[in-house]
């Protein structure tokens, strides 16, 4: 595997040696701002699916904080008619010569939109008093019920019961309501004497059910209600639940402490949101589908996509402009550079780009102008040389030819041949004459042609000469 990305990466660079500076510089800036893009995009989506999470937890908290506050108001209005019939009423009267149901009255009329009833049972099931109907059905024996039972073996405490069809008494109007029981163990006075009893405040369940309906706690999400041992007492779906057509997981979230929780229930992921109502022992029960928060996240995701297209999209053009401003300069450069190269002389050296380029631009300018220079002076110095190496080889041969040609003249002399002598000094007297052209080293053809033809006359008769010398001296030596 390490040999396979070592042998990938050496590949990349030998591809990128062949690639243009224009192409290498867009294609390293595209790749590096999208790989930045992707790391932020990445961590901001990230962060976005966090943040919502924690925000949409924050908001049920508080949600059911809410719910919380107006059950707790809800519940303490009916605690408070309770320890008003209880400790304003109840206590204060004897009741073999009072009657208590010109105030339980009074104080139901004050509670209706609350309450449905007031009732104070003895410890046999009897009533005592009720408001505003107090006659019990033949067929029900209070003490058969789960509050009665409750309240007489703990008096102290108050007691909530789960939802329920009030059917105690006879409604002449048969409307038999939903209500939650608020019962407590009382001391009824009865002669001077002290007996037990039990007082029955039914509360309306509507009051519960409004302040859990308008919840809102996501598209699709809900809040329901359950005592201590995982009970329904409020649910949007009651019905459905009470006919097995549904399912809740009220037992399991009976266990959970208060705060968020995440759980799968019929294969679907949910955000639990927990708030027990103090001294009830109840729970608030928060229910968030997870499909809720991440449906965001798709529209999100989709946003964030667009957006890094766009932002990708504008990066390669400005990478491609950028780059093509740093490379364009240097191309030209180097376009100038192979002019070189191939020999041409007057070449424009490109300068402009950024400052760096610009230096180097002047730079091989101001190197390509004393090329030249030193080219020219090299010149220069070659042909002068050349002449001066002429000039020496001429002096070293006129010397030499001068000799030769007086020598031949003496020599023609001495055997009394006057005309030819003659020619030659004439001849030798041009050639010099024509030799020094007034200091000039260019003379014209005619003058050059005059030139040769002196020349060849002095050596055909020296050459005459030393072959007459050679058989004088033959025929010497022959003697």
């Amino acid at each position: 595997m390490r040999n396979l990305i070592k042998s990938r990466i050496e590949k990349i660079i030998q591809e990128c040696k062949n690639e243009s500076i224009q192409h290498i510089i867009s294609i390293s800036f595209t790749v590096i701002a999208v790989m930045g893009m992707l790391m932020v995009g990445g961590a901001l989506y990230l962060r976005f699916i966090n943040s919502t999470e924690s925000m949409v937890s924050e908001n049920n908290k508080s949600m059911l904080e809410q719910v919380n506050l107006n059950l707790d108001s809800y519940l303490r209005n009916m605690m408070k008619v309770s320890d008003a019939t209880y400790y304003n009423v109840i206590k204060k009267k004897d009741l073999s010569t009072d009657s208590i149901n010109k105030e339980m009255d009074l104080l139901y009329e004050t509670n209706k939109d609350l309450l449905i009833s007031i009732c104070v049972f003895s410890e046999k099931g009897e009533v005592v008093a009720a408001s505003p109907i107090g006659q019990l059905k033949s067929s029900v024996d209070p003490r058969e019920s789960e509050w009665f039972s409750k309240a007489l073996n703990k008096k102290e405490n108050l007691h909530f019961s789960t939802p329920h069809v009030q059917n105690l008494f006879v409604d002449p109007d048969y409307k038999y309501r939903w209500v939650v029981s608020l019962s407590r163990g009382v001391e009824l006075t009865n002669n001077k004497k002290i007996t037990s009893g039990v007082l029955l405040v039914d509360m309306n369940f509507s009051g519960i059910e409004q302040i859990c309906r308008n919840v809102n706690v996501g598209k699709s999400g809900y809040v329901y209600l359950v005592d201590g041992e995982g009970e329904i007492i409020y649910h949007p779906r009651q019905q459905l639940i009470y006919s097995n057509l549904i399912e809740e997981n009220n037992k399991i979230a009976a266990t959970y402490e208060d705060g968020n929780h995440t759980e799968t229930f019929q294969g679907e992921n949910r955000l639990v949101t927990i708030k027990t109502v103090g001294y009830t022992g109840w729970k608030i029960v928060g229910i968030t589908p997870m499909a809720d928060i991440t449906s965001d996240y798709n529209q999100m995701s989709i946003f964030a996509a667009f957006i890094m297209f766009f932002a990708i999209f504008i990066l390669v053009f400005l990478n491609m402009f950028v780059s093509s401003r740093i490379a364009n300069p240097i191309r030209s450069l180097e376009k100038s550079v192979k002019k070189l190269e191939n020999g041409v002389k007057d070449v424009n050296i490109s300068i402009s780009g950024s400052y760096e380029i610009q230096h180097l631009g002047k730079a091989i300018r101001s190197m390509v102008n004393q090329m030249h220079t030193l080219m020219d002076n090299i010149v220069i110095e070659q042909e002068a040389k050349r002449k001066s190496e002429l000039n020496a080889l001429q002096e070293q041969i006129n010397p030499h030819f001068l000799y030769n040609t007086l020598d031949s003249i003496i020599w023609m002399i001495e055997n009394e041949n006057y005309d030819g002598a003659i020619i030659m000094v004439t001849a030798l007297a041009r050639l010099f004459r024509i030799s020094l052209s007034k200091g000039k080293n260019i003379i014209t053809v005619r003058d050059e042609i005059e030139h040769v033809r002196n020349y060849l006359t002095i050596q055909n008769i020296r050459y005459k000469i030393n072959s007459h010398i050679v058989l004088k001296q033959v025929k010497k030596l022959l003697i």
